[in-house]
C-alpha cells in the first residue's frame, strides 16, 4: 500500500510553521517503519521547515509567481498521479481540495484530518474518512447532520521521543547566560500564544519573587512582530527569548533545556515523554496550570489548547497558587510523582506507537471518494481560490515595490 500525504503551507495564510506539520511528519516516518509506501508532498509558496529533516521521501510542488491556479491545479495532479497512491491523507482542506480533483483520475482512498483547532465556524469539506485530534471537535462534527455520512474517527495528536541536541542545548545555555532551574515555552511567537506567553511572564516573575529562583526561555518563530515587540515591553529580567532559525528550525530537540515545560498541543505529549512537569495554558487565567490527574480529562478535550477553560477551578489568590506550586518544585517526591503520572498518560494514550494499527485500519477499510458532492467541492474550491488569489497579489505588489 502507498499513502500520499497532503498538506500546504501558503505564505498568504500561515508560515509553513506549526504543530500540524510536525504531526504530519511524525506520523507518515511511523507508518513508513511499519512498512508501507510513504510520500509527503508539500503545497504552495513555502517549504515547512520540518521536512528539511525526515526519512519519507519529500515533494514540494511550488506554487510560483507565473503560475495561474489552473496550471497549479494541473501541475500538482500530474506529480500526485507520478505517485500514484492507494490513499491519499490530506492534513487541510485546501490540500483537501487538490486531492479530489487528482483523484477524479486515480480513484483512489482518501482520508482527511483536522489537525486541532476551534470547530470550523464555516465551511468545512466533507469526505468519507475525517480524523480529528479533540474530543471538542469529535462532538461537533458527529452533532453536525451535514457530517452524518461521514466516518469520524477520534485519534488524539500524536508524538514519539524525541532525541534531543544537546549541542543546541549548550549554545543556548551560553548565549544567553542560562542558569539554574528553567521553564521553557516552544512556540511560534504569535497572537494565537500571546497569552501563555504572558502567563509564563506572571509565573516566572510570581515564583521568583516567592524565593525560587528560575528563568523562563521562549524559543520561537517571530509570526507576529507586535506580539515579540510587546513580550520584550514587558521587561522581564527572568526571561530569555531566542529567535535564531538555529534554535527555531526543530525546536523540540530543545525540551532538554529545561526542567518544567509550558506546553499547548502536541508540546505537552513532547514534553511529557521525556519525563518532564509539564504546565498548560488555560484561558483567562493569570497562570499556566500543572497538568496532573485532577484535569487532564478536561484539558484534553480542546487538545491541550490555550482555549481550553477548567469548569470548576476556583481561582486561588496569587500568593496561595505560587505557594502551591513551589511546594511541589521543591519537594523531589512531589515533582518525580507529577512527572511520573503525565509520563505514564502520555505512553498509554500520546505515543505514536500505540495508534499504528487504528491508521493501519482506516487506511485499509475507508472508501474510494463520494462523487455527488458537487456543491462542497465548489464550496471548497472557494477556499483554495481565496488563499492563492491572495499570495498572487501579494506577489504581484512586492514585484511592483
Amino acid at each position: 500500500m502507498k499513502v500520499c500525504y497532503l498538506i500546504s503551507a501558503v505564505s498568504s495564510d500561515n508560515t509553513g510553521r506549526g504543530g500540524h506539520y510536525e504531526s504530519l511528519k511524525i506520523l507518515a516516518e511511523s507508518i513508513y517503519e511499519n512498512g508501507l509506501d510513504v510520500e509527503i508532498v508539500s503545497l504552495g509558496d513555502i517549504f515547512p521547515p520540518t521536512f528539511g529533516n525526515t526519512s519519507v521521501k519529500v515533494r514540494f510542488i511550488q506554487f510560483k509567481k507565473s503560475d495561474s491556479l489552473i496550471q497549479y491545479i494541473k501541475k500538482v495532479a500530474d506529480e500526485i498521479y507520478d505517485i500514484s497512491p492507494n490513499v491519499i491523507h490530506s492534513f487541510d482542506n485546501k490540500s483537501y481540495f487538490f486531492a479530489r480533483l487528482a483523484n477524479v483520475k486515480i480513484k483512489c482512498k482518501l482520508v482527511l484530518t483536522k489537525p486541532g483547532g476551534p470547530n470550523p465556524k464555516l465551511f468545512f469539506p466533507r469526505c468519507n474518512d475525517l480524523i480529528v485530534f479533540s474530543q471538542e471537535n469529535f462532538a461537533f462534527f458527529k452533532s453536525r447532520s451535514r457530517y452524518k455520512d461521514v466516518n469520524v474517527h477520534y485519534l488524539p495528536n500524536r508524538a514519539k521521543k524525541i532525541l534531543c541536541d544537546d549541542l543546541r542545548i549548550r549554545e543556548i545555555k551560553e548565549l544567553y547566560d542560562i542558569s539554574g532551574k528553567v521553564i521553557l515555552r516552544i512556540a511560534r511567537i504569535c497572537d494565537s500564544y500571546k497569552e501563555s506567553f504572558i502567563q509564563l511572564i506572571n509565573l516566572v516573575n510570581g515564583l521568583n519573587d516567592q524565593g525560587f529562583s528560575c528563568t523562563a526561555v521562549i524559543i520561537g518563530f517571530i509570526q507576529d512582530q507586535h506580539v515579540y515587540d510587546e513580550i520584550i515591553a514587558l521587561d522581564c529580567k527572568y526571561l530569555r527569548v531566542v529567535t535564531e532559525e538555529r534554535y527555531t528550525k526543530n525546536a523540540s530537540a530543545l525540551i532538554d533545556l529545561c526542567d518544567y515545560f509550558l506546553g499547548t498541543g502536541r508540546g505537552v505529549f513532547e514534553a511529557a515523554l521525556l519525563n518532564k512537569l509539564v504546565f498548560t495554558t488555560i484561558s483567562s487565567s493569570r497562570y499556566p496550570v500543572i497538568i496532573d490527574e485532577d484535569n487532564i480529562d478536561e484539558l484534553q478535550h480542546n487538545n491541550f489548547s490555550p482555549r481550553s477553560i477548567l469548569k470548576n477551578r476556583t481561582e486561588a489568590s496569587s500568593k496561595e497558587f505560587l505557594s502551591s506550586v513551589i511546594q511541589i518544585l521543591s519537594d523531589e517526591i512531589k515533582l518525580n510523582e507529577k512527572r511520573k503520572y503525565i509520563l505514564s498518560v502520555a505512553k498509554q494514550r500520546f505515543d505514536i506507537s500505540s495508534v499504528m494499527d487504528s491508521y493501519m485500519e482506516i487506511y485499509l477499510n475507508c472508501f474510494p471518494f463520494k462523487r455527488n458532492l458537487i456543491f462542497d467541492i465548489i464550496l471548497n474550491s472557494l477556499v483554495v481560490l481565496k488563499v492563492y488569489a491572495l499570495l498572487k497579489l501579494s506577489k504581484n505588489k512586492k514585484a511592483k515595490a
